[in-house]
């Protein structure tokens, strides 16, 4: 039974941690689903912004248009109409045009070009060229009038006035919008009245003065001066008919303010989502550990279960075989009997030793274990304590001493607990001795550790000694080193942890100094009276209820 519950635990703590490992890898495909979700949401709500924003540009553009367009309409159609009125000399006459509007023209069928220029006031004033040379201003009209009057003339004959309408080209390198309104009276004659815009001052007049960039975020760019870069833009909204070369855009602030968004919501998400695995892991970790430390404690007590048994049976069995040879009168002499008597008594007092041993640590493990302090002459319990082992260490072969140091100090003491303790190491230091070289010595001193005093009690051996590795454990309850030397040997794993528990009582400190092959000495310190009521008066004013 106990050899399928120790199978059993390996392969309870392989599934525990394979579904600790599934658990890891869902939370991170989780996690990546996630982030994926986090990102396309991230994209969604920015590109929804910039639809929002869009939208709010193509309404600036058609306020703009509007605007510009009943301009436009009043000047070229009262100049169309005092044309029909027969005042083809200064048809612009007493109109103020727009702030960017700088030109008009009167285009006849013969292809002769009337210009007015825009005065300070908005009145417009008609221009001549003087003989012999031209003005670059009047050079640009010559070039204007070359690149589009041809297109306007070209257009179909209406019987009644058209809307405004608009051609767009570049010359010497800068682009050129005029608008036109073809003004027909009957089918052999019609004039086209026109308007140069000034994109500069249009940009400022009507489009810089609506465009807070701090609140909706949008620009208007001349793409022209940009290589019409069209990809740098999230969209473009151009602003035809009126002035095509403009293009209304996002500001560099709006398009980084949503990158960033994306960006900051993708790393936040990253950072909770490894936060969380790291959590995660640590969590599996910590429970892979506890699970470990309980399996192998299970295994100890499984290990501890069957050396008692093996404890038990072993001097259970040599006490009734004596008990019966000597009941049955066939032990010939006397010296044979007490031979018997002799080992029904040492395996008796084995019995007793482990019952009790098994007895305190259950105490201890259930917190009920109490230590009754007393006065004592701690010579004169560690001489009884030696002097009890000394037939049986003289029957085994032992070569034994015992070595006490004058003026020793009283202290505080459970005698029982502490003649316990040194009885664990003394049974110890027999168990694991060389057969070749058997001995003991037991040495009782003066000591002062971490300012201090007390005395010290020092279990020497010579046996197979203590691997370093194990050093760190063999106070732990049902401990047993992984090594055959030890396996072979029996005993519980209990001596040492009650020895460490028992000195931990009486506020002292344990030690051990081992070398492999060479023996081991183990060192108990328990601090003078002084010291030791100094700590339970101090335990009892934490602890008024115990």
């Amino acid at each position: 039974m106990i050899s399928a519950m120790a199978d059993t635990e390996p392969r309870r703590m392989t599934a525990l941690i394979a579904v600790g490992v599934a658990a890891v890898a869902l939370t991170m495909l989780l996690a990546g689903i996630g982030l994926v979700t986090a990102i396309r949401q991230a994209q969604v709500i920015a590109a929804q912004r910039v639809a929002d924003l869009q939208s709010e540009a193509l309404l600036l553009k058609e306020n703009i248009n509007n605007q510009a367009l009943s301009r436009l309409e009043i000047l070229l159609e009262r100049a169309a109409q005092n044309l029909n009125r027969g005042r083809t000399v200064d048809p612009f006459a007493g109109i103020v045009a727009p702030e960017w509007v700088d030109e008009t023209y009167i285009f006849d069928r013969d292809w002769h070009l009337k210009t007015w220029r825009r005065n300070a006031d908005g009145t417009l004033r008609r221009t001549s060229a003087q003989s012999g040379r031209q003005s670059q201003a009047e050079l640009f009209e010559v070039v204007v009038t070359g690149r589009l009057v041809a297109p306007m003339l070209a257009a179909p004959f209406t019987a009644r006035p058209e809307s405004v309408q608009f051609v767009y080209d570049i010359v010497a390198e800068e682009p050129v919008v005029v608008a036109y309104l073809i003004n027909a009276q009957d089918i052999r004659s019609h004039m086209i009245v026109g308007a140069h815009i000034d994109l500069a001052a249009f940009k400022a007049e009507l489009v810089d003065s609506k465009l807070p960039e701090q609140r909706i975020g949008i620009r208007m760019v001349l793409p022209v001066a940009e290589h019409d870069a069209k990809a740098k833009f999230a969209w473009t909204e151009d602003l035809r008919p009126l002035a095509p070369p403009f293009w209304l855009v996002p500001t560099k602030d709006f398009a980084s303010l949503q990158e960033s968004v994306v960006k900051r919501q993708v790393f936040l998400f990253i950072v909770a989502t490894v936060l969380a695995v790291v959590a995660l892991i640590v969590v599996v970790w910590v429970m892979w550990r506890v699970l470990k430390r309980e399996i192998a404690l299970s295994k100890m007590k499984q290990a501890f279960v069957a050396d008692v048994s093996h404890e038990l049976k072993t001097p259970l069995a040599l006490i009734r075989l004596f008990g019966e040879s000597l009941s049955s009168g066939r032990v010939p002499t006397e010296e044979k009997r007490q031979e018997y008597y002799e080992i029904i008594t040492r395996e008796s007092t084995r019995l007793t030793h482990l019952i009790n041993n098994i007895l305190d640590f259950a105490r201890i493990d259930a917190s009920k274990k109490r230590y009754t302090l007393v006065r004592a002459d701690i010579a004169n319990l560690i001489r009884e304590t030696y002097e009890a082992y000394q037939v049986q260490l003289d029957h085994d072969g032992f070569e034994h001493q015992l070595v006490i140091a004058d003026d020793l100090p009283e202290i505080y003491c459970d005698p029982d607990a502490v003649s316990q303790a040194v009885i664990n190491l003394i049974n110890n230091a027999m168990k694991y001795t060389d057969p070749q070289d058997k001995f003991l010595g037991i040495d009782l001193s003066r000591e002062t550790r971490r300012g201090r005093h007390g005395v010290l009690i020092s279990v020497s051996d010579r046996g197979i000694g203590i691997k370093p590795e194990d050093r760190n454990h063999l106070f732990t309850g049902f401990y047993r080193a992984d090594d055959e030397r030890v396996r072979k040997r029996r005993g519980a794993g209990l001596g040492l942890a009650l020895v460490k528990h028992i000195v931990d009582a009486h506020n002292g400190l344990v030690d051990v100094e081992s070398r492999l092959v060479k023996g081991s000495t183990f060192r108990i310190f328990l601090p003078t009276n002084t010291d030791m009521m100094a700590a339970e008066v101090a335990d009892d004013a934490q602890n008024p209820d115990s």
